[in-house]
């Protein structure tokens, strides 16, 4: 829901349609409740210097409130490349990796993002992991990357992840990194949480990511490895829609 509390939705409340095509919705469900696979990407480039114990931290409390039984994530700190965790780690061990690693270098964004989404949380790689979502904290500021950023949204998107971010209001009031952070999210499905610290903005973006729904739904389009334009609109007003601006067709 708009407010952030988790809602059962009805199916009959949504619209969808494929390359303006209409199609239908068949059943909608929360999924607050699934296995999430979830990968926290931390910026730890010079221009996050001044949010390195604030980003340290965050982190930290996004592992806390996301780890359970069901649900794991990887830790993945960034520069001019990323370098993940060789496995999922629990919050203890979180704050232990960041305790050893200091913020400098470059910022490769997109490079970064798309080694994450093609790699340790691709399809292929978690065949049974429906849900995988992938949260980004920085300041959205890329100088150093070779993939431009609708490639990277691409990926993103034939892999079915939805990205999440995470990032603080900018002291001199520059809005292109916030605005590219929003892009994005808004692009894959996620959500963009900016907030006067990272702490602050945490449980909207846990309750972002625990307040998503699936819809079941059946196209008109045959199934290839093509990208398909989507719209998912909703009659009831306490919803938000997030929703990828593309789709695969499985």
């Amino acid at each position: 829901a708009k407010d952030g509390t988790p809602v059962t939705p009805d199916a009959s409340a949504f619209s969808v349609s494929i390359d303006k095509q209409p199609a239908q919705v068949v059943s909608a469900r929360p999924v607050r409740d699934d296995s999430l696979l979830f990968a926290v990407m931390v910026d730890m480039s010079k221009s996050e210097v001044p949010q390195e114990q604030a980003a340290k931290d965050a982190t930290v409390k996004i592992f806390q409130a996301l780890t359970n039984d069901q649900s794991q994530g990887y830790l993945v700190v960034f520069d001019v490349k990323a370098y993940p965790s060789n496995r999922p780690l629990q919050p203890a061990e979180v704050q232990s990796e960041l305790d050893r690693i200091r913020f400098n270098g470059g910022t490769a964004l997109y490079d970064s993002i798309e080694q994450i989404t093609s790699g340790i949380l691709s399809k292929s790689q978690n065949p049974g992991a429906s849900r995988r979502v992938l949260i980004v904290l920085s300041d959205g500021d890329d100088n150093y990357s070779h993939v431009l950023m609708d490639k990277m949204e691409e990926g993103a998107e034939r892999q079915s992840i939805p990205i999440f971010s995470l990032a603080e209001y900018a002291s001199d009031g520059s809005q292109k990194g916030l605005d590219t952070l929003k892009q994005f999210a808004r692009d894959t499905g996620g959500t963009a949480v900016v907030a006067k610290t990272m702490s602050d903005g945490v449980p909207a973006l846990i309750a972002a990511i625990r307040g998503q729904s699936i819809l079941s739904i059946e196209p008109t389009q045959p199934s290839n490895n093509k990208l398909h334009k989507l719209s998912v609109k909703t009659s009831d007003k306490s919803l938000s829609i997030t929703a990828p601006a593309n789709i695969t067709i499985p």
